[in-house]
């Protein structure tokens, strides 16, 4: 018997999503530069766990019931790279922010910061920037006309 495919309704998930991805890049990205003027500001780098693991958590629950209805491989693809990275980034057992933060408010020297710190630090970017796109394109196969869009057909 040929299994169902059920039908998703898209209110606004994806968009919640790629908002919480941004958020996250925005905080990989400015907050480095932030602390180099403003030192105090590396108080906020546990922030980036907690914006890690929301982004991570949506897209895990939205675009893998999504693949199932329309089996983009691209957008599985997608989800399972930036979750992987955002996963590896945000779990680290050395908290890879903490110190690069340190560094970039001058309050280590650079000889003290280790390469993998660097690319964990790195990799969260790297990851949100996967999650946006996969959003975006979960979101447009969600939003094909029902005559071409798999998402709107039942069978």
């Amino acid at each position: 018997m040929a299994r169902r495919r059920r039908q998703i309704e898209w209110s606004g998930v994806d968009e919640v999503g790629m908002v919480l991805s941004g958020l996250c890049l925005a905080h990989c990205l400015i907050l480095p530069a932030a602390v180099v003027f403003v030192p105090q500001l590396a108080a906020f780098a546990p922030l980036h766990r907690l914006l890690g693991l929301m982004a991570l958590l949506l897209g895990l629950l939205t675009l893998l019931p999504a693949y199932d209805a329309h089996r983009n491989t691209a957008v599985l693809a997608l989800t399972l790279l930036g979750a992987s990275c955002l996963a590896t980034s945000c779990m680290a057992v050395a908290d890879c922010c903490s110190t690069v933060l340190a560094w970039c408010a001058g309050e280590i020297p650079a000889s003290e910061v280790s390469l993998a710190a660097v690319i964990r630090y790195l990799v969260a970017p790297v990851g949100a920037l996967l999650l946006i796109a996969s959003h975006a394109m979960n979101r447009s196969i969600g939003f094909q006309s029902p005559s071409r869009s798999r998402l709107r057909r039942r069978g």
